[in-house]
């Protein structure tokens, strides 16, 4: 995890990779609803984010 004492901090971001976490270790699910296209997300989210999210959310 980085530093939490830098200027910028993706609070979001680091929320979904825990939950990542929780969903590889016990199948726990997370519901998300979101306006943002996948381009959006990848940006805004990250490119190694992508992968885990296609596994823990069923996308419309």
């Amino acid at each position: 995890m980085r530093p939490l004492y830098s200027n910028r901090y993706n609070v979001l971001g680091e929320i979904l990779l825990s939950r990542y976490d929780l969903f590889a270790s016990s199948g726990l699910k997370s519901y998300l609803a979101t306006k943002l296209t996948s381009m959006e997300i990848e940006h805004v989210y990250s490119l190694r984010g992508r992968s885990r999210r296609r596994e823990m959310f069923l996308t419309w």
